[in-house]
């Protein structure tokens, strides 16, 4: 058992009961994971990767020369940052993308100044919330300064659509998968398994904390605590809405009524919705378009003096 699945698991487990922004294949595969990791089972690292549905990514160099290639083709003045696997808050690995990190990643690029364009290669099913509205924002803010695109390929999924949508613009291969906008919160009830197991927990609460175990997964969830739940959800989800509205450039009602209703959408329907403005083959034709619009401002700089 290695460290990194170590780190995994408990990153895992301690985001089981906040809410989540992954698509909905996922969020099934994440819910039986959840409910082993929660219990005190190891599922092991096979069966946490497939049902978080991550591999590395097909756009990743997968070895020296890829990545020396890779450099080499690329224009320069263009940084390339990864949004890959599943999306957490601080762990970054092969198959995971910490939010923490890639706000460090972002911050970087825009202090270059090497650097005119980040481009943004999306492969994400989506993650948790944490840490997501503050790297959206840093995303946004880096359009203040340089030109900043998501290419999505080839699946772009919720917490990754939050992200992905704060670029000036956004692209996707023609077989991409793009949206899934929306959240769950998953409350996991294990009082009859204890029963079956002859275990009984009782909580002893403070007298001015009575709600202090509301939403525990030693008894059933009720009315009271599926309510805050409810409007815990609620909130995340407008503000994942409001953060889509504003990277678009919509309204709120759009982004509710038109891009998808938390479907993930194929690119040529997320294109007619306004989900993205480009269908493109591969990054290599991402990356000249970026240069040729690189250069294309430096000659309007030099030709306004």
């Amino acid at each position: 058992m290695t460290a990194q699945h170590d780190e995994l698991c408990a990153a895992l487990a301690a985001e089981a009961s906040r809410p989540w922004a992954v698509e909905p294949h996922c969020a099934s595969r994440l819910s039986t994971l959840l409910h082993d990791l929660t219990s005190g089972k190891d599922p092991g690292p096979a069966r946490i990767r497939a049902a978080i549905g991550s591999s590395p990514s097909a756009a990743a160099p997968r070895s020296l020369t890829e990545a020396m290639r890779e450099a080499q083709s690329r224009p320069a003045g263009v940084a390339i940052i990864r949004v890959n696997g599943l999306i957490l808050f601080s762990l970054d690995t092969e198959f995971s993308t910490g939010m923490m990190q890639l706000i460090q990643r972002t911050r970087a690029a825009v202090e270059d100044k090497r650097i005119g364009t980040l481009v943004f290669i999306h492969s994400s099913p989506g993650g948790t919330v944490t840490g997501l509205p503050e790297a959206s924002r840093e995303i946004r803010a880096a359009r203040e300064r340089k030109r900043v695109i998501s290419f999505v390929a080839p699946l772009s999924a919720s917490a990754s659509y939050w992200l992905a949508s704060q670029a000036h613009q956004v692209i996707a291969m023609p077989s991409a998968n793009v949206g899934s906008v929306g959240v769950f919160m998953l409350h996991q009830d294990f009082s009859k398994a204890l029963d079956s197991a002859g275990v009984r927990p009782t909580f002893i609460t403070a007298k001015t904390s009575p709600r202090k175990v509301d939403g525990n997964p030693f008894e059933p969830l009720g009315a009271t605590a599926k309510a805050d739940l409810q409007r815990s959800a609620d909130a995340v989800g407008q503000q994942f809405i409001r953060a889509v509205a504003i990277g678009r450039g919509v309204d709120i009602g759009t982004v509710g009524r038109d891009f998808g209703q938390g479907r993930l959408l194929m690119s040529g329907d997320a294109l007619r919705a306004g989900m993205i403005d480009q269908i493109v083959a591969d990054l290599p034709t991402v990356l000249r378009t970026a240069d040729s619009r690189r250069r294309h401002a430096r000659l309007e700089m030099l030709r306004n003096g």
